[in-house]
């Protein structure tokens, strides 16, 4: 599986003023990768929404021992649901910063 949700969407940002869309929604879709809008009553992000949604459609059994690689992975929150499911994660994040907010969401996990 692969899930591309990088950039700030240009067709995204046409389309606003024929939309329905929050501030809050504008103001992300302007200013953050469309995968880390967020959405829906809990909150969540779109990304972690489609992550979810495919283990609960019994995507986990794919992910078992299977190879994932992120890159610009922020804080990995993402790659530690895949991580639940069995995945072996490769992570690569440029921002030195954000290295240990990913060692400490890795703990809160184990």
């Amino acid at each position: 599986m692969i899930i591309m949700a990088a950039g700030v969407s240009s067709r995204m940002k046409a389309s606003i003023n024929n939309s329905n869309l929050s501030d809050e929604q504008i103001l992300q879709s302007n200013n953050i990768a469309k995968g880390f809008i967020r959405i829906g009553k809990k909150d969540e992000t779109l990304i972690y929404h489609i992550i979810k949604n495919s283990v609960a459609s019994k995507i986990s059994d794919f992910l078992n021992n299977r190879d994932v690689l992120e890159f610009g992975c922020n804080g990995a929150e993402n790659a530690c649901l895949l991580s639940e499911y069995g995945a072996n994660l490769y992570l690569v994040e440029p921002h030195k910063k954000m290295h240990k907010v990913i060692i400490n969401n890795f703990k809160k996990i184990k």
